[in-house]
């Protein structure tokens, strides 16, 4: 009986191991997605406030970006 209550803590302690690891996988997964959502979103401030200059509305893309 005491032999298949260790087993059974074993299991589940590994089974919470696990949990845990998943978890913090995925944690680093959403915030690495979280950074690339971010990027389109700093293009759309810096061309909104770089159209002030009207020379400057017209720069493409890559320009941003570099």
């Amino acid at each position: 009986m005491k032999k298949k209550i260790k087993i059974y803590y074993r299991i589940l302690i590994g089974l919470i191991f696990l949990l845990i690891i998943s978890s913090i996988v995925l944690d680093l997964i959403l915030i690495k997605e979280l950074k690339e959502l971010r990027k389109p979103r700093q293009l759309i401030e810096e061309t909104s406030k770089a159209c002030y200059m009207p020379r400057d509305c017209f720069k493409t893309e890559e320009e941003y970006l570099n």
